[in-house]
């Protein structure tokens, strides 16, 4: 999780949103979160989103929010539409991205 914090370069001023596609149990997002404002994960798995909750909590991460999304068929949105990241990770599975996630990215 450092090469990956060190890749997202993460200003200081603890300012950056991130986005954190195919989130799992928020293992990359949960590393990110000390140094972002906040930390948004999409993942298709319920009892996935349901361990990155878990996770957030046991961890104290209070600026972690998780959701259950199908990114193949829907580009991620926060709760009022708005969602503009500073930083994205992906960690598709073997198929990679649909077409529209791409294009988002």
């Amino acid at each position: 999780h450092r090469l990956v914090a060190e890749a997202a370069e993460l200003r200081d001023d603890r300012q950056d949103i991130v986005v954190d596609l195919f989130c799992g149990a928020g293992f990359f997002g949960l590393a990110l979160a000390s140094d972002a404002a906040v930390v948004h994960g999409f993942e298709l798995s319920a009892s996935a989103v349901a361990n990155a909750e878990a996770n957030a909590a046991a961890n104290g991460v209070t600026n972690a929010f998780f959701r259950v999304a199908d990114l193949d068929k829907a580009v991620p949105s926060s709760a009022d539409g708005s969602l503009q990241p500073d930083i994205i990770v992906a960690d598709p599975g073997r198929a990679g991205m649909a077409p529209p996630l791409l294009w988002w990215v």
